[in-house]
């Protein structure tokens, strides 16, 4: 991730970072899971609804965050904790600032999505995405428990989530396919540059281990080669080669004169 722009602003502004952001939210996540239950619909005034925003809802701008990933009771303790858990590990690899940048960056693009390439009322559904595709990116190898059983390596959960967004991404209208990019544009932004880089470095190592491997093969590979020049059947397909009386072999433009063939 080329971070200029995020030392730029950490200078300017990691000052006003809020520690401990994604628990803050699994918190809220909490207190509107219990009050779902307590008030049945009570979600329904949390999640971004374009038309209720433009009506004078504007509260919906920041409590769609709020809105808790599942209403089931067996699955809110394990989602949560999760999420917490994400929150922790994330702030420890980035740092407070720019976890917070992340996770605006991802509430922003949730919102525009929401609001400008409608499709149903926002959550935070691609937000917590995106946090995961984050995790798996700094810890692939990390294990969890499927279902509080299986232990499977993070990054296979991401990847999987991966398969089944691009092939609804693929599958769906224009305007979907912007609101999905649009919501999901903070892993883009901090994450695409680096792999676009190691990507560029890879091919870079390859074109260099090509080219040196074809320096030398003609010298490892070929049957002949003259003493005095060194060149070989492989780098002048044109030369004939003979063996001298002294035992070595010499291209014909080179060969000694009190030589015989053998």
């Amino acid at each position: 991730m080329d971070a200029s722009w995020l030392d730029w602003l950490e200078m300017r502004l990691g000052r006003y970072a809020i520690p401990y952001i994604v628990r803050a939210v699994v918190l809220l996540n909490l207190l509107a899971f219990v009050l779902e239950k307590l008030s049945p619909g009570f979600s329904s005034w949390l999640v971004l609804d374009r038309s209720a925003f433009f009506a004078g809802q504007y509260w919906r701008l920041l409590t769609f965050l709020f809105v808790p990933p599942t209403q089931s009771l067996f699955w809110i303790a394990f989602a949560l904790l999760f999420l917490w858990s994400v929150g922790d590990a994330l702030e420890g690899a980035m740092g407070a600032f720019r976890l917070n940048v992340y996770y605006l960056l991802g509430a922003a693009g949730t919102a525009v999505a929401a609001l400008f390439f409608p499709l149903e009322a926002a959550t935070a559904s691609f937000l917590n995405i995106s946090l995961l595709y984050a995790y798996a990116t700094f810890f692939p190898h990390q294990q969890i428990l499927l279902f509080f059983v299986i232990p499977i390596k993070v990054k296979w959960v991401a990847i999987f989530s991966a398969v089944i967004i691009g092939i609804t991404f693929v599958l769906s209208p224009l305007g979907a396919k912007i609101s999905l990019a649009v919501s999901l544009a903070n892993y883009l932004i901090f994450f695409a540059p680096a792999f676009v880089q190691a990507f560029a470095q890879r091919k870079q190592v390859e074109a260099r281990r090509k080219k040196f491997e074809q320096q030398v093969r003609p010298e490892v590979e070929s049957f002949h080669k003259c003493t005095v020049c060194g060149r070989t059947e492989k780098s002048d397909p044109a030369l004939d080669f003979r063996v001298a009386k002294d035992g070595r072999e010499y291209c014909t433009e080179h060969l000694p004169k009190f030589s015989a063939e053998a």
